[in-house]
């Protein structure tokens, strides 16, 4: 999953959590308008988080990597 279209699918699907889908797309909107031609940080930066945030939401059993051994 690296594309828009591949998280806007998966949200289509319900993966993510409730109302990512329409936040996916205002979170977009807004750092698309914020971004320069030459800097679109802000727009990858949504991307990783809503990709984050699916992968989260589907992993049925999270790693713990906080945890003390």
């Amino acid at each position: 999953m690296r594309t828009i279209g591949d998280i806007r699918a998966a949200l289509r699907q319900g993966q993510g959590f409730p109302n990512d889908r329409a936040d996916f797309e205002a979170d977009l909107t807004r750092a698309l308008e914020a971004s320069s031609d030459l800097d679109l940080g802000a727009v990858a930066d949504v991307i990783r988080d809503y990709r984050g945030r699916i992968l989260l939401r589907s992993d049925p059993v999270p790693d713990d990597t906080s945890a003390d051994d």
